[in-house]
């Protein structure tokens, strides 16, 4: 559930930035347009990093069933 929630946040920043950017790339306010763009490329990731994150907790509580140590 919690990565389902990663991957909406992850798509509303993606569209938030490219039309923000849109926008003031329209309005000649190129400086901040671009800094918008960067900010949402970190933003995304670092939210591509939690999801991965919990996709390897995830995968590995699965693999510890066949490899726990008896």
């Amino acid at each position: 559930m919690f990565t389902l929630i990663l991957f909406i946040v992850l798509i509303v920043i993606v569209i938030a930035s490219f039309y923000i950017s849109t926008y003031l790339y329209e309005n000649d306010i190129t400086l901040i347009a671009l800094s918008v763009v960067l900010v949402g490329i970190l933003l995304s990731v670092v939210t591509v990093g939690f999801i991965m994150d919990g996709v390897i907790d995830f995968i590995s509580q699965k693999l510890e069933i066949f490899y726990s140590e008896s």
